[in-house]
């Protein structure tokens, strides 16, 4: 599910980017981290988003949690 997209700012080459978030998010989700956080307040859930940046030549650059790629094992 796309949350944001655009063109990033002072990029004269016209990058675009585009925030996606984790489909396995849901309103839930802010449930656990209000108990976790009451519980443990130094406790931190991985982010639920990724960013891709696209280049002026269509190259993809693709920004996710580590635990996002711990969970889905080696890449390449």
């Amino acid at each position: 599910m796309t949350l944001w997209q655009g063109a990033l700012e002072g990029c004269p080459d016209g990058f675009g980017y585009v925030v996606e978030i984790d489909p396995r998010s849901n309103i839930l989700r802010r449930v656990v981290e209000l108990v976790v956080k009451s519980v443990a307040p130094e406790a931190k859930l991985p982010p639920v988003a990724s960013v891709t940046i696209t280049d002026a030549r269509g190259q993809t650059y693709e920004f996710v949690p580590k635990a996002a790629l711990a969970q889905s094992g080696p890449q390449g």
